[in-house]
């Protein structure tokens, strides 16, 4: 067991270079983008992130999650390959669907984000940037299914590489504002999905078979639900401080929010690297001593990384941003918190995820969903 911690200590720290790659170059961003953008231009990203990331829910259809499950638990190649395609072909499709739907509706959407219909732009820019960035998701997943992860590192430290390069030249140089931000996710999304389906293509034999597919979403729609609930939980909180408040403070508060989720880049890596280890122990007798151990251990180094993040939330916040940001530390230790729990859900749901048991996400999320909206309103507005 001693052996396989250090596996999953290893994948951590592999899938923490790589899978956290657009949270890297977020923070990398952060000391030049906060003093050429203003609060209400973070306010403008924040939200338009927000919407995005709902939809990139609905856009996915879970298969991200259900494929990696299915490579996992399947040995036949000829299944494998007509898995990657029947799924590359549906999320594509019904990806195309959506955006149709949604295009003649973009003014519309800005009127409910922002009470005006001039940023109907940014939010189709938004949406083609998930989009695109939904469909990588699919490959990724394959690679790390395939523990090819020296390949998934170097993928997504090219991704950052582009994002901060394309950020710089958009936001910086070209003077684009917040609108340029959004085409240089843009472009990065599309080039980044592009290489990795070429590659994904050239690889695997062509194949589809419906009863896969039917078997991939009836596992991965439960996690729809989820993720939808999910961001409701971590991004509504934007929406109403905006209603009761004004786009700079939204500003403020997503420069806070972005410093506190760089804990992510330590805990997505641990969400990336445990399925791994929790379907091969899903059917060993230590299964529940494994996973015990997995949460205590997890618990502590986290526990002592929010504490050195408490206590120097300000002068980080400092050194990093202009200072017209600056009161963005006092929500930096609420936000890491928040991060460090959701991480924790992967360990303690393990028994949901191993027996195939994900409809308990259709009951248990839209509970928690509501009592985060009932909260945001009941404390933004004070």
């Amino acid at each position: 067991m001693k052996k396989d911690y250090l596996i999953l200590f290893k994948h951590t720290v592999i899938y923490g270079l790589g899978k956290s790659s657009t949270q890297i170059a977020a923070f990398l961003l952060l000391p030049i983008y906060t003093r050429v953008l203003t609060p209400s231009d973070y306010g403008i990203l924040s939200l338009v992130g927000f919407f995005a990331a709902i939809m990139g829910n609905i856009f996915g259809l879970g298969t991200s999650t259900s494929i990696f499950r299915f490579y996992q638990i399947s040995d036949n190649v000829q299944k494998k390959n007509e898995a990657c395609y029947s799924t590359l072909i549906l999320v594509s499709l019904w990806t195309i669907i959506v955006l149709a739907f949604l295009f003649p509706m973009k003014n519309y959407i800005s009127v409910l984000l922002f009470d005006k219909a001039e940023y109907g732009t940014y939010v189709m820019i938004g949406l083609f940037t998930t989009a695109f960035s939904g469909l990588s998701q699919i490959p990724l997943s394959l690679l790390r299914a395939e523990e090819k992860s020296s390949l998934f590192v170097i993928n997504n430290l090219f991704q950052m590489f582009l994002r901060v390069t394309l950020g710089l030249t958009f936001v910086v140089i070209l003077k684009r504002s917040s609108l340029g931000a959004l085409e240089a996710s843009l472009i990065t999304s599309i080039i980044f999905t592009t290489y990795l389906l070429l590659y994904r293509i050239r690889k695997t034999n062509f194949g589809f078979n419906f009863q896969i597919l039917i078997k991939i979403l009836r596992y991965g729609l439960p996690l729809v639900i989820h993720g939808f609930g999910w961001m409701i939980m971590s991004a509504s909180d934007k929406y109403f401080l905006n209603e009761y408040s004004t786009l700079d403070q939204v500003g403020i508060y997503s420069i806070g929010y972005t410093m506190g989720y760089a804990i992510m880049i330590i805990v997505g890596a641990f969400n990336n690297a445990w399925p791994q280890m929790m379907f091969a122990y899903s059917e060993k007798d230590e299964a529940g001593l494994f996973y015990g151990k997995s949460l205590t251990y997890y618990i502590t180094i986290l526990g002592l990384i929010w504490v050195a993040g408490t206590l120097f939330s300000k002068e980080i916040v400092m050194l990093m941003t202009a200072e017209k940001f600056w009161e963005a530390y006092r929500v930096i230790p609420f936000i890491m918190l928040a991060y460090i729990f959701h991480g924790a859900l992967s360990i303690t749901s393990s028994g949901i995820y191993a027996k195939d048991k994900t409809y308990n996400d259709l009951i248990l999320t839209p509970i928690i969903a509501i009592i985060c909206l009932v909260l945001n309103f009941i404390f933004i507005p004070k």
